[in-house]
């Protein structure tokens, strides 16, 4: 007997007024599709609709260094402030972390967030809201120029800001650091 093909979340409907959201797709789906499948039973013929990307959600991207990714947790996929986030927004938000361990917001240290990896797919991303927690990096006594700091926090945000899905960009203030006696 024919098996309807596995759409994973999905649900198969005959009538276009029950398509439900049952789940996420890849990251870089924008647009909504709906497609008319021909299904060939052994008893029937039926046509059925199936979703198969989201508009409808909103996507945020998480920017961060170590503490946007997790590091010192033991599931930073569950116990993260981006996986948090999404748990707390639920299904109308795509949530995803562009965390990188070291990262900082200047341009002249070892590791400028702006040129890493997740830097760049961040943008590709094209997300409808950036949060930005970038800092605890560039707040080494030794290395501090707020100048520096300031202009290249601007340039970084000026790159999201020239994203074609103008993003709301909010800053989020890294956790306060202590002094270790």
């Amino acid at each position: 007997s024919a098996r309807w093909p596995d759409f994973g979340p999905w649900r198969k409907t005959n009538r276009l007024s029950d398509i439900h959201f049952a789940g996420t797709l890849a990251a870089d789906w924008r647009t909504i599709v709906i497609s008319r499948l021909r299904c060939d039973t052994s008893a029937l013929f039926s046509e059925s609709f199936f979703i198969f990307a989201d508009k409808m959600s909103i996507r945020v991207a998480c920017i961060g260094d170590s503490l946007t990714w997790g590091f010192t947790l033991p599931d930073p996929g569950r116990q993260s402030y981006p996986a948090l986030l999404q748990e707390k927004l639920g299904a109308d938000y795509i949530v995803r972390h562009f965390g990188c361990n070291g990262a900082s917001v200047r341009f002249d240290t070892g590791l400028p967030y702006a040129q890493t990896m997740a830097g760049r797919e961040s943008l590709t991303w094209n997300p409808d809201v950036v949060l930005i927690m970038l800092g605890s990096n560039d707040a080494s006594p030794w290395d501090w120029d707020a100048d520096t700091f300031r202009r290249d926090y601007e340039r970084l945000i000026a790159s999201y800001r020239g994203l074609p899905s103008r993003p709301r960009i909010i800053l989020i203030a890294p956790i306060r650091m202590f002094r270790v006696m």
